[in-house]
């Protein structure tokens, strides 16, 4: 019976502590057990909040990974697994951008400030905290066991998950303003039975697969609009609720194959197809402002807040039909097939070019925040792609060279986006995008011990057709023209977040020291991307421009790699591009976003006992 084997990796950096590692205990010569773990405290946010004091957001989060693999008998292998997460996120990262354009509208007390935020909703009349929860478990079995040369593969899991997002925005004098409140509730179970053999110059793989699934979303969104600048009725506190149950089903097979026809020639193709079936059940209602909602808030509890009394506010402020939409009053039946080929040719030895076409599916559904009175217009359509690629890859000059290129052409149809309607995101289907390009890797090693990389793509990103896209700031503010009845079309710009330019340069050099006994390693990398746009109106407020960030690393550790310190360095240039932007609610002249995370500068230690 071998020994026990201990892994571990231990993080120092920023006011951030993580570890993370495993334990394998034997048990027989056929059973091994090994538990898993994750810890992470992270103290110290990237953002200041001077009302509260502290910095956010803060993280702490705990995982648990027990496993257990037998081998009771040749050919079988059972492998039981579970994973428990609990992951927790103090407060929040969204900021002001840009000021309201609305010259009726107060402006913003600060914009633009990527080290501050200014935001307290656990005051009157809200008392609720912002924060990001999640509860997740998950229990899976899966058995390996050869048959009819090949090896036949059961996969059965039960998952569940549990979360709760709350966030609020700044206002005048960092009022109050809005606050958005998501939780949903998970559980899944999926059975998936696999056979795949070789046979011959054919590969194959088949299978089916069966997934349930209960979801459930509570919405709420409480506004007092007065921290805005609004005045008369709109500045009544008032909340929208949005409730949803939806029940879904899938049955699916596929059957992949590859056939090499020479040594040199193969073919693959496949197929899958899937059948689902959706049921569910949504309403809308009016509330007050309900104070201390928090992680274990239910529906009963929103429910609860119902207040008749507003609907005339309600109904001027949202211009929304409240209702409710019993489950089963929502219903979808749909299948797909998604078909792919592959061709491949050995041009010489270690070096491969291809042809790859795929078509594939993402299923409709149900907008869990539809604010109309008419059950249909809650449906979304099925959005479909279509992708073709062609490449090479493969090692040249004496192997210290390899490479990686490929071309690509992906066109969307039916695409489902949100889109913003009556202060709140809603999913339809749009029309069509493109995206085609160049993706290019290399990996070079000219000498022992010195690694160079590169990787890098050229992107054209384009809407090709989206007539119902919410309008930009500047549009809703009568600056810029192309907003009718509060959508523009999009058709020919870019898609969100669509760089032409990305590209990482790397280089790693390591050496033995001494009598080998131990190495030191050095490293860094570059990574630059083009501008693009942060939000989903082409609105140049949110436009981010062209970036780089350097990471680097120093490393030293025995050859036999039995523990390592890491000194580490990200962002050294302390870069805060602007990740995500929106037009708010109640102020859609102005923007919000977040921020990415600046410098960091860490310790790792990693080890490993046997």
């Amino acid at each position: 019976m071998s020994k026990p084997t201990v892994r571990s990796d231990t993080k120092f950096y920023n006011h951030e502590f993580q570890v993370q590692g495993g334990v394998t205990v034997p048990l027989a010569d056929w059973a091994s057990l090994r538990i898993g773990g994750l810890y992470q405290d992270l103290s110290e946010g990237r953002l200041y909040n001077p009302i509260k004091d502290q910095t956010e957001p803060r993280t702490r989060n705990i995982a648990v990974r027990p496993s257990l693999l037998l081998s009771p008998a040749p050919g079988l292998e059972i492998l039981l697994k579970a994973e428990v997460d609990r992951l927790r996120d103090y407060g929040n990262a969204l900021v002001s951008v840009a000021q309201p354009l609305d010259a009726t509208r107060a402006p913003y007390p600060v914009v633009g400030d990527t080290g501050t935020r200014y935001s307290n909703y656990d005051v009157a009349p809200y008392y609720s905290d912002e924060l990001s929860f999640m509860d997740a478990n998950l229990y899976q079995a899966d058995i390996n066991y050869d048959l009819l040369g090949g090896k036949l593969t059961s996969t059965s899991a039960w998952r569940t998950s549990h979360s709760d997002v709350q966030f609020g925005s700044d206002g005048v004098n960092h009022a109050q303003t809005y606050m958005n409140l998501l939780w949903q509730h998970y559980r899944q179970f999926s059975q998936e039975l696999r056979f795949s053999g070789t046979y011959g110059r054919l590969d194959i793989t088949a299978g089916g697969y069966y997934q349930r699934d209960t979801l459930g979303i509570d919405l709420m969104q409480e506004f007092t609009l007065g921290g805005f600048g609004l005045t008369g009725a709109a500045t009544t506190p008032i909340g929208r609720v949005e409730t949803y149950d939806q029940n879904n089903r899938v049955y699916s097979g596929f059957v992949d194959a590859t056939y090499r026809i020479t040594d040199r020639l193969s073919l693959s193709g496949g197929v899958r197809y899937a059948d689902i079936n959706k049921t569910a059940g949504q309403a809308l209602f009016g509330t007050g402002v309900i104070p201390h909602l928090d992680f274990d808030t239910t529906r009963s509890d929103l429910q609860a807040g119902r207040n008749a009394a507003l609907d005339p506010i309600f109904n001027a402020v949202f211009r929304s039909a409240q209702h409710n939409f019993p489950f089963g009053t929502l219903r979808l039946s749909e299948n797909h097939w998604q078909p792919q080929a592959i061709v491949q040719y050995e041009i010489a030895p270690r070096n491969k070019v291809y042809l790859k076409f795929v078509r594939g599916a993402k299923s409709g559904g149900f907008d869990f925040s539809y604010a109309g009175g008419t059950p249909s217009a809650a449906a979304f359509r099925p959005e479909f792609a279509s992708m073709f690629e062609a490449g090479a890859k493969g090692l040249i000059l004496d192997n210290r060279l390899e490479y990686s290129v490929a071309i690509f052409r992906t066109t969307f149809t039916a695409l489902q986006q949100s889109v913003f309607q009556n202060l709140a995101f809603v999913v339809s289907n749009v029309g069509k995008a493109r995206s085609q390009g160049v993706e290019l890797d290399l990996t070079a090693r000219p000498a022992d011990g010195l690694e160079l990389g590169f990787a890098g793509s050229y992107l054209d990103a384009k809407f090709v057709d989206f007539p119902g896209a919410a309008c930009s700031s500047a549009q809703n503010a009568g600056l810029q023209p192309g907003c009718v009845g509060g959508f523009q079309d999009l058709a020919g710009t870019p898609t969100q977040y669509a760089s032409k330019w990305t590209g990482t340069f790397r280089v790693d050099y390591a050496r033995p020291l001494g009598s080998g006994d131990y190495q030191v390693a050095a490293g860094a990398s570059i990574f630059a991307r083009s501008r693009y746009n942060a939000g989903a109106y082409n609105d140049p407020r949110m436009e981010q421009g062209a970036f780089a960030q350097i990471d680097a690393h120093l490393d030293f550790g025995p050859t036999d790699k039995r523990w390592r310190m890491s000194l580490f360095g990200r962002n050294l240039g302390n870069k805060r591009p602007l990740e995500y932007a929106v037009t708010p609610p109640g102020q859609p002249t102005a923007v919000v976003g977040t921020y990415s995370r600046g410098r960091q500068i860490g310790l790792k230690l990693s080890f490993s006992v046997r």
